[in-house]
């Protein structure tokens, strides 16, 4: 049965005009403070135009429990009792203890696009009530990495002139879904339709198929998934992007919790009654992402990464999705499937009493660790199954 879609909103979907005067924002201190809104931050995502499944409550919450990375604080924006946009941060610091508290989104590291979760039409009062909070107080810079095209902060731009650096990130390809899994296939390009035809036929000849997890094959599937892609990474001499016990960890729990309207998908092939491979997609919002993949590589000769694509394409145009979003990297095989590229940014914002020359080494310390983020994300992609 296919998941069924969210029901309409019960809070309003558009920011009345004396909506200013109506708001308030609320911060909420760790854990438990942010996990007790969980039900109506469900809610809020799945109504969010710009969210994706980033910034589900069963993926972030998991990413802090696991790894952590800063004093958490979330900023929580109502309409009465309604909430309307909600912002989980990390706390941290740049260099000695007595510099300007850094503020980034929960997610990092582990999140190809990062927002914040807002209903439509309350996007300009969120970063205008963002914007006071980081006037207010000590000094501070807000940190946002991975906005997505459209972003619900990236409003922030104008909301603090002359203190918001904003850079350009990684691109991201996306291809554009047909509504009717039967028009898949006409729509991508004409080679790959052929060889699609003939990997298919090799892959009947070998007694395999393509499956789908449902909720009690997850934990199968995931642990095939950690097995293929760290065998790439062993043929190389190196560990891989999960084999960290905490990272491995986190993603028990967050594909934990039977498929929905949103969240991850498993996708396998299975040969001789084992997966040997796997592609890690997630879902929400209309948009299905291709996270990450494995394949055992006795069998890259079978093609199981092209294969297993158009097969979790197939599947989420089923469940509703418009767009197949390849997430961050412009890998030449993105462009074979005919996606176009979109790019993510950056936006680094300062308090009125945080020096330029703070947010100047936050961008050069952001500039190594964006290089680790890449080194990160390239073991997790280049381990997996599109190479073939």
């Amino acid at each position: 049965m296919l998941p069924s879609s969210p029901g309409p909103p019960s809070f309003p979907v558009s920011a009345p005009r004396n909506a200013r005067s109506a708001v308030r924002l609320e911060l909420l201190h760790g854990v438990p403070a942010l996990a007790a809104r969980r039900e109506s931050w469900e809610h809020l995502a799945a109504h969010a135009p710009t969210a994706t499944p980033f910034q589900r409550p069963a993926w972030l919450l998991p990413a802090f429990q696991h790894l952590r990375g800063g004093r958490l604080l979330t900023l929580a924006l109502y309409s009465e009792f309604q909430l309307v946009g909600l912002i989980p941060l990390l706390e941290q610091r740049i260099g000695i203890a007595a510099g300007p508290s850094v503020y980034r989104l929960l997610g990092r590291g582990v999140s190809d696009w990062l927002d914040a979760p807002t209903l439509p039409g309350w996007e300009g009062l969120l970063c205008q009530t963002v914007a006071a909070w980081v006037d207010s107080g000590p000094p501070r810079v807000l940190d946002l990495e991975l906005l997505p095209p459209g972003a619900a902060l990236s409003g922030l731009r104008t909301a603090l002139p002359g203190r918001c650096v904003r850079l350009r990130q990684d691109p991201a390809p996306v291809l554009e879904l047909p509504r009717r899994v039967e028009d898949l296939l006409p729509a991508l390009p004409r080679n790959l339709r052929k060889n699609l035809a003939y990997y298919r036929r090799r892959l009947v000849r070998a007694g395999g198929r393509l499956e789908t997890a449902g909720p009690a094959e997850t934990a199968e599937f995931l642990a095939a998934f950690f097995r293929t892609h760290a065998a790439r990474w062993r043929r190389r001499g190196l560990p891989g992007a999960f084999f960290r016990p905490a990272v491995r960890a986190f993603h028990r729990v967050a594909t934990a919790e039977p498929a929905s309207g949103s969240g991850p998908r498993l996708h396998g092939l299975r040969l001789h009654g084992q997966l040997a491979a796997v592609l890690y997609c997630l879902v929400a919002g209309g948009r299905a992402c291709y996270y990450a993949g494995g394949f055992d590589p006795r069998w890259s000769h079978l093609s199981p990464g092209t294969l297993l694509i158009h097969h979790a394409m197939e599947a989420a145009v089923r469940e509703g999705a418009l767009e197949f979003d390849f997430l961050r990297g412009n890998e030449r095989y993105k462009s074979l499937w005919g996606a176009h590229v979109r790019w993510g940014e950056r936006l680094i914002l300062r308090s009125p009493h945080a020096s330029a020359a703070a947010a100047a080494a936050l961008i050069h310390a952001g500039a190594r660790a964006a290089r680790r983020v890449r080194e990160e994300w390239s073991a997790r992609t280049a381990g997996g199954i599109a190479a073939d």
